[in-house]
């Protein structure tokens, strides 16, 4: 009597070795590529935020009618809006200052810089602001090819207008 060997399922050594090859071989690759990417949103997170926050104490200072500002701590990357109750005449930042958002950035933007005098910007209850000025941030990280990033947003003092002029990476 002849036995008949049915029909073997399964993988072979050899096949399921290749596939491990090909899955390590597109980790390899596509690691650094997403560290990358991260590294990027975070960046334009942070550029958020900080469009974030000026929008934020201009609409609240035309909802209330009332002077809010926005204070940038440049050297440790910190973005505080507040209302302007202390000394609305003598635009400062003071501790009797009613802080509304206050936000650490640093994940993304690395150094930031402003054109503001002391930092820091107004918003009128008719929404105009204080002064015109720019808010600088730049990061930069070492990859294969060193990449940066910098983002420029601006302030127009006639109309409160707040816009991003340049993002790049």
């Amino acid at each position: 009597m002849k036995k008949k060997f049915g029909k073997k399922h399964g993988f072979t050594i050899l096949e399921l070795m290749s596939a491990v090859v090909i899955i390590g071989i597109i980790a390899a690759i596509g690691i650094p590529t997403m560290d990358l990417a991260i590294k990027k949103i975070r960046f334009k997170a942070d550029s958020n935020t900080i469009m974030s926050g000026l929008r934020l104490a201009r609409s609240e200072a035309i909802s209330h009618r009332i002077q809010y500002g926005v204070s940038f701590d440049t050297g440790s990357n910190q973005l505080a809006v507040f209302k302007d109750v202390s000394s609305p005449d003598l635009f400062t930042f003071d501790l009797a200052d009613s802080v509304v958002f206050l936000d650490t950035l640093g994940r993304g933007v690395e150094n930031m810089t402003t054109t503001f005098d002391n930092n820091l910007v107004f918003f009128f209850p008719d929404g105009r602001a204080s002064m015109s000025g720019n808010i600088n941030g730049t990061a930069s990280w070492s990859t294969d090819s060193l990449t940066s990033a910098s983002v420029n947003i601006s302030v127009l003092a006639a109309t409160g207008r707040i816009k991003v002029d340049s993002l790049t990476y």
